[in-house]
């Protein structure tokens, strides 16, 4: 089969849709076919893929996506392809798959955890920000046209175009997947006791593990609060540890993160590529989202065997439904997630979470959810799937 994999940008380092477009298109070519990333531009190849850099053509960014899409649209034109399946809303496509919800959604979260001042600038240059407007409209009548499939990577987002486009129809679900590293236990095990040992917690003690890159949207700051209520309600402190992974925090980040529990309780780590040994390290993971389409963080802990917490917010919550986690209404209701964490913490519960983690750790690989998408493509081509 011909596929082409439409984005922006190719660029693994930026995160989100370039990752998965990364593990996406080698895992099809690795399947014998024939893959090509259409994108303006690309600092990426990968093995097997074709990679078709259109260009950025214009003055300002509402302009590179308006002539990108028409490129796009000549692409799709010329036949050489079978499926072509676009991360952002370009007429034509067989598969539209907004991979951090819909434009709607995006906007009605991006206000949530906004207040006062904040809630009202952003919702004033929100509606200025031609770029995004254009991908609104772009997006309406790429869902009005039934021929397009609607591909979600939760239940969660195929919620919303049921919502905000009355669309049901053609909308399917291929929930996303993750990669771990294969490392044997004794491996794993090494990597828990040097960095337990590096942040001072022995192994009676509780690390809760919280990975974000966003402070605010990612409720860094609430799950430090709850974390810090669990300690106080349970009588708490000692060796248990709060780490959190992925932030580039000024000193006034920090004290946002660090007021509710001692000092020593806290430990702040920058980006890394060795987030594995932390998930290693980790008896329960949080995340508080305000909003994610389906977290990977989430995904990548239970996968690992490490419980964890997020909120309704989040995609990913579906996940934890057969005892893998908690899920907690909102970031904002910090006496919830802290109970949360005073259930995870008792070592029987934990187990038990962690072994429902286990049973799921093979649905949620990369392979089934390109299984998924090769089933969706084949509907396409037959012409029945629309």
């Amino acid at each position: 089969m011909r596929i082409a994999l439409i984005l922006e940008h190719m660029d693994p380092s930026r995160g989100g849709r370039e990752v998965y477009t990364d593990w996406v298109a080698t895992a099809l070519a690795a399947r014998g076919h024939e893959v090509t990333v259409i994108c303006m531009t690309a600092s990426w190849r990968g093995k097997g893929v074709w990679v078709r850099q259109l260009g950025r053509r214009g003055r300002v960014p509402s302009t590179y996506l308006r002539n990108f899409m028409s490129a796009v649209r000549a692409e799709i034109a010329s036949g050489r392809y079978d499926v072509t399946h676009a991360m952002l809303p370009v007429e034509g496509v067989d598969v539209y798959q907004p991979h951090a919800g819909t434009m709607p959604q995006r906007r009605e979260a991006s206000l949530r955890w906004r207040r006062g001042v904040f809630w009202l600038s952003a919702a004033i240059t929100g509606k200025m920000n031609l770029y995004r407007r254009l991908l609104a409209q772009v997006e309406r009548r790429v869902v009005a046209d039934r021929r397009t499939v609607c591909l979600c990577v939760s239940g969660m987002v195929a919620d919303q175009f049921g919502r905000f486009f009355g669309r049901r129809e053609g909308v399917r679900v291929a929930f996303n997947g993750v990669h771990v590293p294969a490392v044997g236990p004794e491996q794993r095990c090494a990597w828990r006791r040097r960095r337990r040992e590096e942040i001072g917690a022995g192994e009676a003690d509780v690390v809760v593990l919280c990975v974000a890159s966003n402070l605010r949207l990612k409720g860094v700051p609430e799950a430090a609060a709850a974390f810090g209520l669990w300690q106080r309600q349970a009588g708490r402190g000692g060796g248990d540890r709060f780490v959190s992974v992925g932030l580039r925090t000024t000193p006034r980040q920090r004290r946002r993160v660090v007021r509710s529990m001692n000092d020593r309780q806290a430990v702040l780590v920058g980006p890394t590529a060795d987030i594995f040994s932390w998930y290693a390290a980790a008896d329960v993971c949080v995340l508080l989202s305000w909003y994610d389409s389906c977290s990977l963080t989430v995904l990548e802990a239970v996968r690992w065997g490490v419980p964890a917490i997020t909120t309704s917010y989040n995609g990913a919550a579906e996940v934890l439904a057969d005892g893998a986690g908690v899920v907690v209404p909102t970031p904002a209701d910090v006496q919830a997630a802290a109970e949360a964490m005073a259930r995870l913490a008792e070592p029987t519960r934990r187990a038990e979470a962690s072994r429902a983690c286990r049973a799921k750790a093979d649905w949620l690989s990369v392979d089934r959810h390109v299984d998924d998408l090769v089933a969706a493509y084949a509907e396409v081509a037959r012409g029945d799937g629309r």
